[in-house]
């Protein structure tokens, strides 16, 4: 991993040219994203080219995926075009396997290599003619548990290997377990050089196809044997006895499942009994492996904490911070796939974005595609859906590049995310451009899900009185109970008071001037608060709309202007005390006037119009 720096602002292709020597095949990657694999042959010059939105740092991943036995290749130079250059890696860039400090050691065999991970057949030998096609160690169980626990790890894995017998002329663990090239058997590795806290023992599978040894306690000793040494090597580390399910083993008799989980129970209990730290690690499947890309990652824990964590929530959206988040996304491959929805607490209530709606339908969506067990595509990866507040988890909008809400997008199951920016492609978002009819509906959110996962949820259920199987029933007692209710207020003595008719009057008169129903409709917020000083906000400035607090002041002056014009030509003439008539006018004149010129001065502070008089 390196990272490289695009300095002119007018190009927007970078090239790298890397110069290798030996054959194999290599996964580029770039800012997380991977690219086309690509096969190098002896000598082979490969030049790569890819987008640059800006000047700034860029990190560029190159790695071999087949194992050393089909043949060693050496990177003889690495340069980039002028335009940019390469850079000491950022520490803030640095991914969490390098800053943990946590180191893990796997010695196994073809499962721990990756052996033939892109393929479906569930016969090893169709994949022999094309091995180094697919077989991928960035999908196999090592690096998982290396990125779940954020630690750094060493393979020392041989497919066909075993601990005393091994297939198509492969050595034994403890032989190529010591090499430190491991193409040369005379060469030596430097153990003091990368010290792990864990060792993980995955070997054992391969003897058992070449019914070697001929017994379970030969078999024990030469994994005492192996451990003992290990143990010597790195005597802080944790020893980890790791035995594969045996249903999953493709033993050609029968009778092997049973013998290589006695001889792996007989393994541990040598161990154990020789008084070393370990711990044995028995893995359990309900059917025949299926080795391919999607589930190659199912032994992750974290899909069992979203379970958990998606059942206690009432609509099955899973609320995640920044800690969380950064839990359950890092890493390179996950057994699932998150849909996000990304929101702010103290934009809620803005009217123009209808936060809290979407967020309703978010959770139908949710809701409905858990009820109708449409959870998982086509390749059986588990769908979740979670959310992200902007005052828990702002650190996370940020590496997102987030400016605008609302925000949906699909981290998938294969995508890259590591401490640092996080680049998603267009087409893992829901945008405003592809759903035009904001505010977006459940409905939309579920051709946005059938469109990037092809995952149908059906038809969106809502929840609604009228589809109660009560309904009928409440229906006619409200019925029943407002026909009485009618009947006893309509012969109320109250009701005959003129002065309540008029009183009920004012107020229709200044709900209605208040915009009251427009707010009611359009949800408008009463306040909201000022984003620069955190205090209450009546008034938007200027021509930013009305919140419902200013149209209630302004409809209360134009109900006292009003109020004031009836007292002036209706209740002052009929005073007969001239006094007590001079005051009341004035009092009434003074407030018309003074509610007038307030909002005349609103009026003007909104729109910068000025009045014109033509007297």
């Amino acid at each position: 991993m390196t990272a490289c720096r695009r300095e002119e602002s007018s190009r927007r292709q970078l090239r790298i040219t890397v110069a290798i020597e030996g054959i194999s095949y290599w996964q580029p990657e770039v800012d997380g994203l991977a690219q086309p694999m690509f096969f190098s042959m002896a000598n082979t010059t490969y030049s790569y080219s890819f987008s640059a939105a800006g000047p700034g740092i860029h990190n560029f991943t190159l790695t071999k995926l087949n194992e050393a036995r089909f043949g060693e290749a050496n990177i003889t130079s690495l340069t980039v075009d002028p335009t940019g250059s390469f850079l000491q890696m950022p520490s803030s860039l640095l991914p969490s396997w390098v800053t943990s400090g946590r180191r893990i050691e796997i010695l196994g065999d073809s499962y721990a290599v990756g052996y033939g991970n892109y393929v479906m057949q569930s016969n090893c030998t169709t994949v022999q003619p094309v091995y180094q096609q697919t077989t991928d160690p960035l999908l196999s169980p090592v690096p998982l548990v290396a990125n779940h626990y954020g630690a750094d790890y060493h393979l020392t894995a041989w497919a066909a290997s075993g601990l005393t017998a091994s297939l198509q002329g492969s050595p034994d663990l403890p032989d190529f377990w010591r090499r430190g090239d491991a193409l040369n058997a005379s060469s030596s590795w430097n153990f003091s050089t990368w010290q792990p806290q864990v060792v993980m023992n995955a070997i054992g599978s391969n003897d058992i196809f070449a019914y070697s040894p001929d017994s379970a306690a030969q078999f024990a000793q030469a994994y005492l044997n192996i451990s003992l040494a290990v143990n010597q090597t790195y005597p802080t580390a944790h020893y980890v006895i790791v035995a594969f399910a045996a249903d999953t083993q493709m033993f050609p008799d029968d009778g092997q499942p049973d013998r290589y989980t006695a001889y792996m129970q007989a393994a541990y209990s040598a161990v154990q009994g020789s008084g070393l730290n370990a711990t044995f690690l028995q893995l359990s499947a309900a059917k025949p492996r299926k080795t391919s890309p999607e589930t190659a990652v199912a032994s992750d824990a974290r899909l069992t904490e979203l379970e958990h964590l998606a059942s206690q929530s009432k609509d099955h959206v899973i609320h995640l911070n920044a800690a969380s988040f950064d839990h359950f996304a890092s890493g390179r491959r996950r057994p699932y796939t998150i849909i996000f929805f990304l929101t702010a607490r103290h934009l809620v209530d803005k009217p123009q974005l209808q936060l809290g709606k979407l967020r309703r339908e978010f959770g139908l969506l949710s809701a409905q595609a858990v009820k109708s067990g449409n959870i998982k595509d086509a390749a059986g990866v588990r769908h979740f859906f979670a959310e992200l507040d902007f005052a828990e988890s702002e650190a996370v909008f940020h590496r997102l590049g987030v400016n605008t809400l609302p925000y949906v997008f699909r981290l998938s199951s294969s995508k890259l995310v590591e401490s640092g920016a996080i680049k998603l492609r267009d087409d893992d978002l829901m945008r405003q451009q592809d759903y035009t009819s904001y505010p977006w509906s459940a409905d939309d959110m579920a051709a946005f899900l059938q469109e990037k996962t092809g995952i149908s949820v059906g038809s969106i259920d809502r929840p609604s009185l009228t589809n109660s199987r009560f309904f009928p029933v409440l229906a006619l007692a409200f019925v029943a109970l407002g026909t009485y209710v009618a009947y006893r207020v309509y012969y109320l003595p109250i009701l005959k008071n003129l002065g309540l008719w008029l009183a009920g009057c004012l107020v229709v008169f200044w709900f209605s001037a208040s915009g009251g129903m427009h707010n009611i409709i359009r949800g408008v917020p009463l306040v909201v608060p000022d984003m620069k000083t955190g205090k209450v906000q009546m008034f938007l400035p200027q021509a930013q709309g009305q919140l419902g607090a200013e149209g209630f002041i302004m409809g209360s002056l134009y109900t006292a202007c009003g109020l004031s014009v009836a007292v002036l030509t209706w209740l002052a003439p009929q005073i007969k005390d001239r006094s007590i008539q001079r005051g009341i006018s004035y009092l009434a004149l003074l407030t018309g006037l003074v509610s007038f010129q307030q909002v005349i001065s609103n009026y003007r502070w909104k729109t910068n119009y000025r009045m014109g008089w033509f007297f």
